[in-house]
């Protein structure tokens, strides 16, 4: 499908997002998603969409922390998470944020991680959005766990209720995995 920018921007701006999404995600060589997330934050930035910047840093600060490069993959999600505040688009903030701790997780920071991904917590949970909470509470386990705080990781998964999950395999294997492991003795 084909989105004129001229035409219908907040289209172009959700296929480019979605677009950038998957290659992160999907088959593609991270640098094809770094070199995507580049070519169309230009293209935003010449437009002046600001959204579209916000969700092109995003793609990019996510591309460029799994390739290692982790200054600069926050530097890219911190530029999208103020873009998104400015603008007022908090969900689209607390997405950012949640990228953000996946990075710090990646890179060995789990306190920084734990700042980014409670700042999420309290956005979905401030806006009723609990069908998204577990998409933030497993990385938010990962961070306490590393950092000994095993109940509270695990009291942080048991907070997703099952009706939430929605059948999520992301967000029910480390549940159960949780639950499984309280029931046998051992711990996450």
């Amino acid at each position: 499908m084909h989105a004129d920018p001229a035409v219908l921007p907040r289209h172009w701006n959700a296929i480019s997002f979605a677009m950038g999404m998957c290659l992160l995600d999907g088959p593609a060589h991270l640098e094809d998603a770094t070199r995507f997330a580049v070519e169309h934050l230009g293209a935003a930035r010449d437009r002046s969409m600001r959204a579209m910047e916000a969700d092109m840093l995003h793609v990019l600060g996510v591309a460029l922390g799994r390739r290692g490069r982790f200054d600069e993959g926050r530097e890219a999600l911190g530029e999208s998470t103020a873009i998104s505040e400015d603008m007022g688009l908090r969900y689209m903030s607390q997405w950012s944020k949640r990228s953000h701790g996946r990075l710090e997780l990646a890179a060995g920071d789990p306190a920084a991680a734990e700042r980014a991904l409670r700042e999420s917590w309290d956005v979905l949970t401030e806006m009723g959005l609990h069908s998204s909470l577990g998409e933030t509470a497993v990385p938010l386990a990962e961070a306490l766990c590393a950092q000994g705080r095993l109940d509270e990781a695990e009291a942080t998964l048991r907070a997703v209720k099952d009706e939430w999950a929605g059948g999520d395999a992301s967000v029910s294997a480390p549940r159960l995995s949780s639950i499984v492991g309280r029931s046998f003795g051992s711990r996450p």
